[in-house]
């Protein structure tokens, strides 16, 4: 562990999310400091240096002067690797595994955008790795966890003052209402970069969620509800040729805790047509909405979120007991961008010995066997498939292909082809 010293960050990955979302957070932090930025694209990664020590120097952040001696673009992801203590993964999800390849292989701390590969598959490829992910703090961010909201406040509600009892399912919708993306970066609809759609590039906020409320458990079957991408739009905009994605997933997991339990867990990631609600609009209101969670427990259910609108919007937890009587518990709206400056620093609290990672290597390995699973139940027709099943019939396409990019692509391409 890092303890009496500053962390030292090297961000791999110099696009869209670091500029709005890790550089700001990061300059923030006076428990850590960024001192290596790589990028294919040298200039992209010059250009956040310069954001990152300005926004030191505005916050008054005593890291500044360390950053300004010691901050360097890199051409060389190893060479940052080795010169710093902490990886920070924001490339395209295509690049994320070699990313973790060379921090871990080095002994470094990883924080990884979701996804952590594109498949289970390609993280079978260096098992070694597992092993060593043991002796160092690895997370990867997911959005909505880190909010005081889901965090905290729920798993409160949940667990400590059991307000619906033992919990035995959860419900939850994410949806992404950007469905309009440049054809230049197929990160976020080419399945053979990104994994496979929405599932692969928000599903993991939702199956976060899941996890979390259910108190951990283990992933061990999944079952398809409706998984599919309609064929892309392209549409000529001024200067960049846009790609609008209809893209839905919404399948079922089923976990299993260390003492035997067993959990189900409903979860939606959509960039198109809501199953729960088809207008998108929050119950009771004329709000758009793009997320909900539900937990049913042995005594009652807890919905979020619920709104009502007056002088005041005023934003609750609802608890409806086995009885039918409804309960409000308020939540106040949490600050803006709170979520993504929590993530930052509960990471490196526990980088440095001051804090338990909420995640681990073996949490963002299972969660890519269990969208595999999905993926494999909606080719079967929505059949159930345990993760074991996924990772034998992986094992059975990838026989006989010597390549490991080759065995990557066959898996996607056949798991996927009620897409094609």
């Amino acid at each position: 562990m890092v303890q009496d010293k500053l962390p030292k960050i090297g961000i791999t990955g110099c696009g869209y999310i670091v500029e709005e979302v890790h550089v700001p957070c990061l300059a923030k932090l006076q428990t850590c400091v960024v001192t290596g930025f790589h990028e294919i694209k040298k200039e992209n990664a010059e250009a956040l240096k310069s954001a990152y020590l300005a926004a030191l120097q505005k916050n008054g952040n005593p890291a500044f002067q360390v950053a300004k001696d010691e901050c360097k673009v890199y051409d060389n992801l190893d060479e940052m690797v080795k010169a710093v203590d902490v990886i920070d993964i924001a490339t395209p999800t295509r690049a994320h595994y070699e990313g973790i390849r060379s921090a871990l292989v080095n002994g470094k701390h990883v924080m990884c955008e979701r996804p952590m590969a594109r498949n289970w598959w390609e993280t079978q490829l260096n098992k070694d790795l597992k092993e060593k992910a043991k002796k160092v703090i690895f997370q990867m961010r997911n959005q909505a966890v880190w909010n005081p909201l889901l965090g905290d406040e729920a798993p409160k509600l949940l667990a400590d003052q059991h307000v619906i009892g033992a919990v035995e399912s959860v419900r939850v919708l994410n949806a992404d209402s950007m469905q309009k993306h440049t054809k230049e970066a197929p990160d976020r609809w080419d399945k053979f970069q990104n994994g496979g759609g929405a599932l692969c590039d928000i599903g993991p906020n939702g199956y976060a969620v899941a996890y979390i409320w259910l108190g951990k458990p283990v992933p061990v079957s999944v079952k398809a509800e409706k998984i599919y991408i309609k064929e892309p739009e392209w549409k000529i905009a001024k200067v960049k040729q846009k790609i609008t994605v209809e893209d839905d997933a919404h399948f079922i997991v089923n976990w299993q805790s260390k003492d035997g339990k067993t959990f189900s867990s409903d979860i939606e990631a959509t960039r198109g047509e809501k199953d729960w609600w088809p207008d998108g609009v929050v119950k009771g209101t004329k709000l758009k909405n793009n997320i909900y969670y539900e937990a049913r427990g042995t005594k009652g259910v807890l919905e979020f979120p619920n709104v009502k609108v007056g002088l005041k919007v005023i934003v609750y937890f609802k608890l409806v007991g086995k009885d039918g009587i409804e309960k409000e518990i308020p939540f106040p709206p949490p600050e803006q961008d709170i979520e993504n400056e929590l993530y930052f620093r509960e990471f490196i609290d526990a980088v440095r010995g001051k804090a338990k990672p909420r995640t681990d290597y073996d949490y963002a390995e299972e969660m890519l066997a269990a969208f595999g699973a999905a993926y494999l139940s909606e080719k079967l027709g929505r059949k159930e498939v345990t993760l074991d099943e996924f990772k034998k019939h992986c094992t059975t396409v990838a026989a006989g292909k010597k390549d490991p990019e080759e065995q990557v692509r066959a898996i996607i391409a056949d798991i996927t082809s009620f897409l094609l």
